[in-house]
Order: C-alpha cells, then sequence, then structure tokens
C-alpha cells in the first residue's frame, strides 16, 4: 500500500511551507505596484444586465424515445462541461421537433449541447459524444439544429458534404488558431487561416468562429451544406480594442491565508482555450497567471483584455473545479465580466474555499530524487481522472499541495502523482514497479497528509 501518514495539521509546517514556496514563487521583497489613480472602478451595477432571447429549434433522429425528456444544457466552460450546467426541458412541438426560448446576456457566446433524459448526450457525425454548440446572441436569434444520433443509438448514416475556408483579419493578416465550431464539432485555423471540416451533415448549420485569447470578435453565419458538395465559408473577423484590467482580491482570513491563488477562466489570459483535457475541462490550471500577493494580504493580477470580451473566470487554490472559490448558496462559483471600453479595476472578494462539513487538507509529496524539470503533479478521480495540478515546489524533494473543494461530493479521494503533468506516460509506481493510486478518507478536522514517493514508471511513446 502507499506509505501515508495522516495527522491533524501543523500550522508552523503549513506556514513554513508557505515561506519556503514564497521565496521560491515571488522572492523575498514587497510587490512594486503601478499607480491606479487613472483608472475607473466600476461603481455597483443600478440597472439589470441586458438579456436576449435566442430560440433553439432542434429536431431529432426518428426513433428517439417518446417518454423521455428532450434537455439543453449551456455549459459552464470552465468548471467543465459535465459540472455546473444550466439545464432547460425542451418541449416538443410537433413529431420530431422541439423548441425552448432562454434569455442571455447580449453579447454573449452560449456554449451548449441537447441530452436525451439528461443522460444520453447527442453524438456529431463522427460519432463522438458532443462538448458543445455556440451561438453568438448579440441579437434575437432563433437557431436551428438538428441532432444525428443520440449516446446508445445508431450512429449518422445521412448524407453529408464538406465545409472548409479561410480566415482573415479585417487588416488583412490570416487568423491563427482561431477556433471554428460547426454540428457540434471544433477545429482550429493553421498557419495559413485554413480550417476545414470534411464530414458535415446535410442542411444548414450555424458556424461559429472566436479567438481563444478574444482578440477578434466572434464571427457567426449560417452555412448551407449539400450532398457530397463542398461549402466555402471564408472568415473575417475585426480585431477587438485592448483595455488594462485590474483584479484585486481579499481571501478569507482562515488556515488557508497566503498561499499562492490562480486566476482561471476561458481565455488564454487565464489558462482557457485548451483543447478538451481529463474530465471534461479545457482549462489548464498550469497557463493560468498567479497572483501577486501585496503587504496588505490582498492579491493583485493585471492583464490586457478585449474590449466587448465575455470573459468567465474564478480564483483557485487549484484548477478549476478542484480546491477553487465555493459560496455557501451553490457548489461552483464562476464570475462573469464583459470587459468595458475603458482601464478598469475589479476589487473581489473569495466567500470561501470549503462549504462542506469536512476540513480541508494539507497534502506534502516528498520524491525519491531531485527533479530538473518538469515538477510534480497531483491528479485526482471524480468517476474518472481529472485534469491533473501542478504543486508547489517546497526545496528539491519537497511538493506541496492543499484540497479544499468541492469536498461536500466525497467521502473519501482518490489521487496519485505524475510528472510533468503527464500521468498516462510518467505516473509514480510502488517499490515493485506497479502503478498506484491513493485513497484519502475525508475528516470533519483539518488534515495534513505526508506521501512518499518511490518511483516513477516513464513510458515510451
Amino acid at each position: 500500500m502507499p506509505r501515508t501518514r495522516k495527522k491533524p495539521i501543523n500550522k508552523f509546517l503549513l506556514l513554513l511551507t508557505f515561506c519556503l514556496m514564497a521565496t521560491v514563487l515571488w522572492g523575498c521583497g514587497a510587490i512594486v505596484e503601478p499607480e491606479l489613480s487613472d483608472m475607473a472602478t466600476p461603481e455597483p451595477t443600478v440597472e439589470p444586465e441586458k438579456h436576449v432571447k435566442v430560440t433553439f429549434q432542434v429536431n431529432v433522429p426518428s426513433g428517439t424515445a417518446a417518454d423521455l425528456p428532450v434537455y439543453l444544457h449551456v455549459i459552464d466552460d470552465v468548471t467543465g462541461i459535465s459540472f455546473n450546467a444550466v439545464t432547460y426541458e425542451v418541449p416538443r412541438v410537433t413529431g420530431d421537433k422541439f423548441v425552448v426560448h432562454i434569455n442571455v446576456p447580449i453579447n454573449s457566446l452560449v456554449k451548449y449541447r441537447y441530452s436525451l433524459g439528461g443522460r444520453q448526450y447527442e453524438r456529431n457525425i463522427m460519432d463522438e459524444v458532443v462538448t458543445y454548440r455556440c451561438v453568438h446572441a448579440y441579437q434575437q436569434t432563433i437557431i436551428e439544429d438538428t441532432v444525428v444520433s443520440w449516446e446508445g443509438y445508431d450512429s449518422y448514416d445521412g448524407n453529408y458534404g464538406r465545409v472548409n475556408g479561410l480566415a482573415y483579419s479585417t487588416e488583412g493578416e490570416p487568423i491563427e488558431g482561431l477556433i471554428v465550431t460547426i454540428a457540434g464539432m471544433e477545429t482550429r485555423t493553421d498557419e495559413n487561416g485554413f480550417y476545414q471540416f470534411e464530414v458535415v451533415p446535410i442542411g444548414i448549420h450555424n458556424l461559429v468562429a472566436y479567438s481563444k485569447d478574444g482578440s477578434y470578435r466572434v464571427f457567426q453565419q449560417l452555412a448551407t451544406v449539400g450532398t457530397l458538395l463542398e461549402t466555402k465559408a471564408n472568415l473575417l473577423l475585426d480585431p477587438a480594442a485592448l483595455v488594462r484590467v485590474v483584479f484585486i482580491l481579499d481571501t478569507p482570513e482562515d488556515e488557508l491565508a497566503g498561499l499562492p491563488v490562480r486566476m482561471i477562466g476561458n481565455f488564454s489570459q487565464f489558462g482557457g482555450g485548451e483543447a478538451l483535457q481529463w474530465g471534461g475541462v479545457n482549462v489548464a490550471a498550469a497557463a493560468a497567471p498567479m497572483m501577486a500577493r501585496g503587504e496588505d494580504g490582498r492579491y493583485r493580477l493585471d492583464v490586457i483584455l478585449p474590449v466587448g470580451a465575455e470573459v468567465h473566470y474564478k480564483y483557485t487554490l487549484g484548477d478549476a473545479f478542484w480546491s477553487a472559490e465555493q459560496q455557501q448558496s451553490s457548489h461552483y462559483v464562476t464570475r462573469k465580466l464583459f470587459v468595458p471600453a475603458y482601464d478598469t479595476v475589479i476589487e473581489e472578494s473569495v466567500e470561501s474555499w470549503n462549504i462542506s462539513e469536512f476540513g480541508s487538507i494539507s497534502i506534502i509529496a516528498t520524491v525519491p530524487e531531485p527533479l530538473n524539470q518538469g515538477g510534480v503533479w497531483i491528479q485526482y478521480k471524480f468517476i474518472d481522472w481529472m485534469e491533473p495540478i501542478p504543486m508547489w515546489q517546497v526545496d528539491d524533494q519537497t511538493w506541496f499541495s492543499v484540497l479544499t473543494s468541492p469536498l461536500q461530493f466525497f467521502g473519501s479521494v482518490t489521487y496519485r502523482y505524475c510528472l510533468d503533468g503527464d500521468c498516462d506516460m510518467t505516473p509514480e509506481v510502488n517499490p515493485d514497479g506497479y502503478l498506484i493510486q491513493r485513497n484519502l478518507e475525508l475528516l470533519p478536522e483539518i488534515q495534513n497528509v505526508q506521501d512518499e514517493v518511490y518511483g516513477w514508471r516513464v513510458i515510451e511513446e
């Protein structure tokens, strides 16, 4: 069995661990902050956020079970596609056609998908579970979708065509890395701005393109696909103006005060825009920026953001799911900001890192030898393995992390260590060379867990 020692947390050890981390991450000097006097602090919102109605009309495959409801799930693209979705039942209007009307913030990029009975998600023409579709709600809109198959149903065997094109900015430059979506599928443009979907069901589809850093305004148009025909859909996107946004954060005065805080969100400035990762997330904690902690104990992050962008984000001690901020009113917190057309300061506070009945956990891993690169990562399991999280280095052989949320869903937590975030290729092993996973029982009191890692298995590709 893996060697794990559990005991009530030693606050001196926790403070010592953080001090070592702070020396590595930030140095011992005070943080020098730029002058903020020329920046606006937003006043409390008086008028409600403007919304617009979006009508979703969806045709489902013939043979769809008549006794199961069809649902529309508006996903949380930060927490993960399987978590924190807002779900609407879609009433049947006739035969295989269902319609629902919802109100969303104007100019929002809505990511959504359909399910049958809340469990059988739609599959696309490639027989893959749809992660999300997109609609840009810049005005009152009617979207017509076609579900070609459900999980557990036969794959689509109808007619199809091809969609491709070039993406250019209005300044005449090709756009590389643009995310393009159609019919529950996604691709990205290459260095020449070219994209292609080899197989798209026939019919009229909503085609949406957006940049992972928001540097271009969202593009949306209808694309008509004919049987075995090639549809050319060139994309012309306007660059967005940029402004400076300063986030200032207060955190709870508890045993976790002073630990490193990341800001994680849907744009690449916050670790977002990645391809789908373990556990259905497309934000990467390792790419999310660290906030700087000042002498007054407040955290700060300066970011350049595009005007009008819809930023979804949260504050975390881990990633977007594990050890992220919580509120008593909800299991998950995902904040939203429409970037204004001027430099601004956003002052916020974390209500809690842990709303469960269980105590938070500090985890210290001792590794067998100093590491030259990559670092040690920790990976938790929730039904399946989730995206690994980088640990904080204390010294050559000691690594540190905390687990604070969402503990309310568990009685115990399964986890393992790996190198450089690649838990398939470099997982930890026991002294006999076998792969291992660890289990941690949650307790009402705060815990300090100290693990010894025996070695690593390096699997050659």
